[in-house]
């Protein structure tokens, strides 16, 4: 029969299938213009091209399948099609939507003893349809195919059928909860390692014969069998450890890897690798294996031919890996090779190490409330011992200014003017005594006062002192330009003794002229020198007149130091003393200068201070 247009002709030269139905009648499959069917008896031919039917346009018919007296079911590479050959309408049927297009290319059709239709597909795997083509299951690499391309499907019976693939012949074992419940699919795959021609196959080449014999064909040929004389390997591969590495080093130990049952490893080993295999006659290319790291990994893990395994930064404990393998037949050994695996802990992490360190932290806690306990107590103690020190520094100073010679030796001076009958002089000398006890009881109340008031104060007590001693000498006090003392504050009571030594033991002891001078300059922001300067005899003729041991020094000077000591302690400033021989040009005694160098505190503004 040649192509052409006429009823002796066929619609397309190159035939992809055909089909005989219940009429006497062959259908066939072109690759590029449709469907023919020729009669038997006549040899008259009908021709549905694709001018008559355009979804056969560009659309090969890989298969065909008569499942009805009048209705045959055309696999094409653009999906199924149902064909109504008493009034020669063709419907598609499968895939209708784009989620099922993966299904489209058919090449083999199927229909199993419930009346479902098995479509093989090219990629797709094979697609379960029920009655009304509605997808039912999908069968496919990922879940018992050997592969997703699948060019025919002959039954050995109703829950066994043997498939030609891209990858050899697979025998699934299938059943009723396969496509309904999702009950793993039992499969065995065959391929040119079990002497198949090749492992691709080819559309439309396979066929059952009378007596029972299966025939695939391939690129290389044809292969011909009987199912039930296929007998599978029901030896189960015993799996054992042949390598086990730390690092990519080898672990060196007297025994065996295959006979060590447990590996103990020091924290830092925590990188391992593990090389496993099978014993006895197998196909190596056709093992499959499956292993876990019972303590690290969730589940078994699918290795398929790869027999080695590798894991990093293993965190400490105990481990077991096991790993179990199939037969060429996919016969799965459940019994697993097994070894042990223990990671020590590093000692920062293990228990009695956090114990000891637990007791560290509680010793040093405990160690340091004791020594804060004790620094609290000490500085309670030397608050305490500062504010009695301070109390009877101020006391002794208040008894420096209020002395009771002094006392006594002024109202005697008063008294001596009262008996003269000087009373203008007594009364001028009991005026200035009283104003001066009344600013000692004054200053002595408060810790700071101005300088003003203590230059005041200390004028009272020198101008009285002048008197009792007939004015033999004289005084000045020279306070610097632009130096208001009344805003400047310093502490209570501290001039006085100084002034008082200066007059006692270095002017009185002199002939001739006497003079104190008092000079206030400031030399910093806050901070004001005060200088008491006498012409006396100096200390060293002052102790040798009045035979004082070198070693001890004046009443005055001891309780300046004192107060200024502790003033430095109170408020953590810097104030000092210097004491100064003066020599003349002959390097003569010719007097002591008194430095004093202290912070004075300021009030805000001069106004303040005034009202």
């Amino acid at each position: 029969i040649s192509v052409g247009k006429s009823a002796q002709t066929l619609s397309d030269g190159t035939i992809w299938s055909f089909a005989k139905d219940s009429s006497r009648h062959m259908w066939i499959g072109t690759r590029e213009n449709g469907l023919n069917k020729i009669d038997l008896q006549t040899n008259l031919v009908t021709q549905y091209d694709a001018s008559r039917y355009p979804e056969f346009s560009n659309n090969g018919i890989r298969c065909l399948y008569q499942f009805r007296p009048h209705e045959m079911m055309v696999g094409t590479e653009k999906g199924l099609f149902s064909f109504d050959t008493e009034n020669d309408k063709l419907v598609k049927v499968f895939p209708l939507n784009e989620r099922e297009n993966s299904y489209k290319s058919i090449k083999c059709i199927y229909i199993d003893c419930k009346k479902r239709y098995w479509i093989a597909t090219d990629g797709g795997g094979i697609a379960v349809l029920d009655q009304q083509y509605k997808l039912l299951k999908n069968f496919n690499a990922g879940n018992g195919l050997n592969n997703n391309v699948v060019y025919g499907i002959l039954p050995q019976n109703d829950s066994s059928f043997w498939i030609s693939t891209n990858a050899g012949i697979c025998n699934i074992i299938w059943n009723e909860n396969n496509i309904y419940k999702n009950a793993i699919l039992k499969s065995h795959s065959y391929d040119e390692l079990n002497g198949l021609q090749s492992n691709e196959f080819n559309t439309g080449a396979y066929t059952m014969l009378r007596d029972g014999n299966m025939v695939f064909g391939g690129l290389n040929g044809i292969n011909i069998f009987k199912p039930e004389e296929i007998r599978n390997n029901p030896v189960k591969p015993e799996v054992y450890i042949n390598e086990f590495k730390i690092f990519d080093n080898a672990l060196v130990s007297d025994v065996n890897i295959s006979y060590l049952d447990h590996v103990n490893l020091r924290h830092f080993e925590n990188s391992i690798s593990i090389s496993f295999s099978t014993l006895g006659f197998s196909l190596p290319e056709k093992t499959d294996y499956q292993y876990r790291l019972v303590g690290y990994d969730k589940g078994w893990i699918h290795s398929k031919g790869r027999n080695y395994v590798s894991y990093t930064n293993l965190p400490s404990g105990n481990y077991e890996f096991q790993v179990k393998a199939t037969n060429y037949d996919g016969i799965w050994n459940e019994k697993p090779g097994t070894i042990k695996i223990t990671i020590a802990t590093p000692f920062y992490n293990t228990w009695w190490f956090y114990l000891l360190i637990a007791a560290a932290i509680g010793v040093v806690i405990f160690a340091f409330y004791t020594y804060r306990t004790r620094q609290i107590k000490h500085r309670e103690r030397i608050k305490l011992q500062f504010t009695k020190e301070l109390a009877e520094v101020e006391m002794k100073a208040l008894r420096a200014q209020i002395n009771p010679h002094f006392l006594f030796n002024s109202l005697n001076s008063i008294n001596n003017y009262i008996l003269k009958n000087d009373t203008r002089l007594a009364s001028r000398y009991l005026i200035k005594f009283s104003q001066l006890v009344r600013n000692i009881l004054n200053n002595s109340s408060s810790p700071y006062i101005t300088l003003e008031e203590e230059l005041k104060t200390i004028e009272l007590y020198m101008l009285i002192e002048g008197m009792r001693f007939s004015n033999q000498f004289s005084y000045k006090i020279d306070v610097e330009e632009g130096l208001n003392p009344a805003v400047h504050y310093i502490p209570s009571l501290l001039l006085q003794p100084y002034v008082e030594n200066a007059i006692w033991h270095g002017l009185l002891h002199k002939d001739g002229e006497k003079i104190i001078t008092i000079s206030v300059r400031k030399i910093e922001s806050n901070s004001i020198s005060i200088t008491i300067e006498d012409n006396g005899v100096g200390r060293k003729a002052a102790k040798e007149i009045e035979q004082k041991p070198k070693h001890m020094k004046s009443f005055g000077m001891e309780l300046g130091e004192s107060r200024i000591r502790l003033l430095n302690q109170e408020n953590g400033q810097t104030a000092k003393v210097d004491v100064i021989d003066l020599y003349n040009e002959e390097k003569d005694p010719s007097g002591t200068k008194i430095d004093i160098v202290i912070p004075a505190k300021i009030n805000v503004t001069e106004t303040s201070i005034l009202n």
